[in-house]
């Protein structure tokens, strides 16, 4: 990821997790902002968005 990624992802971290529901939605969001992971569960249901969703 170029440096310009991780500062917009780090700055966008920072906003969110300001957010007045955070605690309650930690968990999806905290996977959101992680792109390794979400490149992880992609590769993992093979880009399929229907199995990745449980469609």
């Amino acid at each position: 990821m170029s440096k310009l990624n991780t500062l917009l992802l780090k700055q966008i971290s920072t906003k969110v997790k300001k957010f007045e529901l955070y605690d309650q939605h930690k968990k999806e969001i905290d996977f959101i902002l992680s792109p390794k992971e979400v490149l992880k569960e992609k590769e993992a249901h093979k880009y399929n968005i229907i199995k990745g969703w449980n469609l």
